[in-house]
């Protein structure tokens, strides 16, 4: 039998009903919190004022029922019993941006699903796997230190040796990047003739002077490279060029094809003094190696140029783009380029906590928003005005039967009769409406308002 009919048989007729006269009791039905030890599901163990922590909070109710001193110190939402820090609102559980993980799990961006500690890193200005350092691994980023990004034409960012204003040396590596191997080097056939020094050629920068190649009388130069000069021609200094191509025969120093130093003196013949050494300015930007050029080749690259984003570091002092809008300059995890408003000062972001200090704290273009009390009744939106734009609402006035909310309370007009006729009155035109308010409720609102802006002014 089930009187109730709610699909349970009652116990005394074999059945699991603890109550059939009762609809809402049987086993398997929802047991809900109603403080007054009512068995929804026929089970002792789960119904009445259970209160497992002593704290007043029925267990069904309590969203903590082993804590009896749970809190929400902060207001993020999260109480003490599952909050990682309840001091601090930015850190709770609550993955806002659905990527899995939360700021109590070290999210740093908890509005944008992109950014999250494992995230891919991209060139953007942002921190996106929260290890508090912008771009690395991509292209803007200068991996190895040597003051090139691959942006900026290092082809090798791991590698400090290899970018492009490193020597090339003989390694069989493209040292500075201009893919070209080992040129210029004693490995490297610079003429072509299909000997290098290492081969031999005692100047590789004659196609005509090479091992093997025939001598000819008479014009100075040891074209089979075996130490003799035209078969018996007299070279004073004995560079291996006779007087009417050396520019200097009483120096063996001074000779077509010698390597240029920086002595002062025109060692290759080739009319320019030192050119290619650490004291000679190759760009014509006014400055040698010697003075702090650290990219000779370019005339845009000095100590005195202004840093560009561009990836390369442009005036030489170490560091790549800084101070351009690609850079988080504060180590706030936002550059400009990024939205970071003042990238000077690690406490301006997007997504900052807005404070009243006259500074737009968050990058949204109003500055103390929540902190302003517009319609000038004495409170702002944090002090409970539920309609700022209105100043006859406020916590602190009295109700008016005027359509508003006026104390934000939740209620409109509470204790105001509603109008039972607009027949006229006998006095002539007027509204005959049941018992009301008195009258002077306007100009006690009135009153209560000047009174508290009179405060606030003092104060």
């Amino acid at each position: 039998m089930d009187a109730d009919a709610d699909g349970h048989s009652a116990e005394a007729c074999g059945g699991d009903d603890c109550d059939d006269a009762d609809a809402n009791r049987y086993p398997g039905n929802v047991e809900v919190c109603d403080m007054d030890a009512h068995d929804e599901d026929c089970n002792t163990d789960t119904y009445g004022f259970l209160d497992a922590d002593g704290d007043g909070n029925a267990d069904a109710c309590d969203p903590c029922p082993a804590d009896a001193f749970e809190t929400d110190t902060d207001g993020d939402g999260d109480l003490s019993c599952i909050d990682c820090d309840d001091n601090d609102a930015f850190l709770n559980y609550a993955d806002s941006d659905g990527d899995g993980l939360s700021t109590c799990e070290s999210d740093c961006d908890d509005n944008d699903d992109t950014v999250f500690p494992g995230a891919l890193e991209v060139a953007d200005g942002r921190d996106q796997d929260c290890d508090l350092i912008v771009d690395e691994g991509t292209e803007w980023y200068d991996d190895d230190g040597d003051g090139y990004t691959e942006a900026g034409g290092d082809c090798n960012d791991g590698s400090a040796a290899v970018h492009p204003n490193a020597t090339e040396v003989c390694n069989g590596i493209d040292d500075n990047c201009n893919v070209t191997v080992d040129e210029n080097t004693d490995c490297f056939d610079d003429d072509g003739d299909g000997f290098s020094e290492n081969a031999g050629d005692c100047n590789d920068n004659l196609d005509t002077v090479s091992p093997g190649t025939p001598e000819v009388d008479d014009n100075g130069i040891d074209d089979d490279c075996d130490g003799v000069i035209d078969d018996g021609v007299f070279d004073e200094d004995g560079d291996g060029f006779g007087p009417d191509d050396d520019c200097d025969d009483r120096n063996a120093n001074q000779f077509p094809g010698n390597i240029e130093i920086a002595d002062g003196i025109d060692n290759d013949c080739d009319g320019i003094v030192d050119e290619g050494t650490l004291s000679y300015d190759d760009d014509g930007d006014g400055l040698s190696e010697d003075e702090g050029d650290c990219d000779d080749s370019d005339a845009s690259v000095n100590p005195a140029a202004v840093e560009a984003s561009n990836g390369i570091d442009d005036d030489c002092d170490g560091d790549v783009d800084e101070g351009t809008d690609r850079t988080d300059d504060d180590g706030d995890g936002f550059a400009e380029i990024a939205g970071d408003c003042d990238d000077t000062n690690d406490a301006i972001a997007p997504g900052a906590t807005e404070i009243e200090n006259q500074i737009d704290d968050d990058c949204d273009g109003v500055i103390d928003e929540g902190f302003t009390d517009s319609d000038g009744d004495g409170y702002s939106d944090l002090d409970g005005d539920c309609n700022d734009n209105e100043g006859w609402v406020n916590p602190g006035a009295p109700e008016l039967c005027d359509g508003l909310d006026n104390n934000c309370d939740g209620t409109i007009d509470e204790g105001c009769a509603p109008v039972t006729s607009l027949t006229p009155s006998k006095g002539g035109c007027g509204c005959d409406a049941g018992s009301s308010p008195t009258g002077f409720l306007p100009m006690l609102l009135i009153s209560g308002l000047l009174m508290r802006r009179r405060k606030l002014h003092r104060g």
